[in-house]
């Protein structure tokens, strides 16, 4: 299981997306850290092609805690720059940020069902603003 989780970041280092969807159930819950939750591989996907547009980040110190049997949280910081304006947020003009953050992972045969992510939204607008 926690090697599934260290191929999905792998795959968001990469900025692979399909590899990442390779990671999901067809059925995948996202729950993002601000956002309606989204499901099904098409909306994580367009999730995504979104994020990588507007961000260019880099998550490092990757810790894994098994919570259960098909439960997992990572713990890691994300380093990254903001490239392109994102509606409702500072202008984006390359600034730089360094944030801690959470994610939370639920595994059904062999595929992440559920995935949540958590971090300070009001440190990363301090940063970038």
């Amino acid at each position: 299981m926690t090697d599934l989780i260290h191929s999905y970041f792998r795959a968001f280092n990469a900025k692979d997306i399909e590899a990442m969807i390779g990671c999901l159930s067809p059925s995948v819950i996202h729950h993002p850290n601000g956002g309606g939750v989204r499901h099904g591989q098409a909306a994580f996907r367009d999730f995504c092609v979104q994020l990588f547009q507007c961000y260019d980040e880099h998550l490092v110190d990757i810790v894994l805690f098994v919570a259960k049997a098909n439960a997992v949280t990572a713990q890691y910081k994300v380093k990254g720059s903001y490239l392109q304006t994102e509606d409702g947020f500072p202008d984006a003009k390359g600034q730089t940020y360094t944030i801690p953050c959470r994610s939370f992972f639920m595994v059904q045969e062999g595929l992440i069902t559920q995935v949540g992510t958590v971090y300070d939204l009001d440190d990363w607008i301090a940063q970038v603003s």
